[in-house]
């Protein structure tokens, strides 16, 4: 029988939470990477930084040196999760699935604790791998903005059915008329459409990807509108949790 948690209702499954100060944190536990091998993950409070915590997966539970790790700072009065850094340390392992597992100990947390956003600045080699997690670009100026849509998209040679982007990235570009924040939105927007067709049309992601590195966020809203997606993930690593 399924130990039904009270900590949130719009979850639950047998993986259990314990208190770290005023926030819910995950207990230690087993799952299986892309392989179905089994690999061991843990978070680690800082004993200095009471916001921050990084969460460290091992091959094993009694191996000493982890093989990947993601930094994390929450902040609870504004209910964000800051990703500082994640790295898988040996390129053999890249394909182990164990970005996406700090992605879904991330996503559990923001769940648990009722946070809105997670946040992060995503190197360029990273963009789509972070974008198959359905995070999205949160560029906040509008000069950063039109660079993007005129070097990632109006610059380069796309395919005869992805013209109309360069139409809507021209669009934005030459608007004078339209607020500042509706620009800024609809250029991310068209940013992430962009990617999104790259990774669906499995195009080369060195000629068609961002010519720089940016800020990336997934909210809370994205995730339960896409639970389904989420849910078969943590089916997939064997992570005993559940959105509802």
């Amino acid at each position: 029988m399924l130990n039904v948690k009270k900590i949130s209702d719009i979850s639950f499954g047998q993986l259990k939470f314990h208190k770290n100060g005023d926030r819910l944190v995950f207990d230690d536990f087993t799952c299986k990477d892309s392989n179905n091998e089994d690999c061991f993950v843990k978070s680690e409070k800082d004993k200095l930084d009471n916001f921050k915590e990084t969460v460290k997966i091992y091959q094993t539970k009694d191996t000493k040196q982890h093989v990947a790790e993601n930094k994390n700072h929450f902040y609870n009065e504004i209910k964000l999760i800051y990703d500082d850094y994640m790295e898988t340390f040996v390129p053999s392992h890249y394909k182990k699935g164990y970005g996406s597992i700090m992605h879904l100990c991330n996503i559990m947390e923001l769940i648990e604790n009722n946070y809105d956003e997670i946040i992060f600045s995503s190197f360029r080699k990273a963009i789509y791998f972070h974008s198959k997690l359905k995070f999205e670009p949160k560029i906040k100026k509008l000069e950063d903005i039109k660079k993007h849509l005129q070097k990632d998209i109006l610059d380069k040679d796309l395919p005869d059915d992805m013209q109309p982007f360069k139409e809507k990235a021209l669009r934005i570009i030459q608007n004078v008329n339209s607020p500042q924040e509706n620009l800024i939105k609809s250029g991310n927007t068209l940013i992430n459409d962009f990617i999104q067709t790259v990774i669906k049309k499995d195009l080369d992601r060195d000629k068609y990807g961002l010519f720089e590195g940016i800020i990336m966020h997934l909210t809370k809203e994205k995730i339960l509108n896409n639970k389904d997606f989420y849910n078969k993930l943590f089916k997939n690593f064997h992570i005993d949790y559940l959105i509802k």
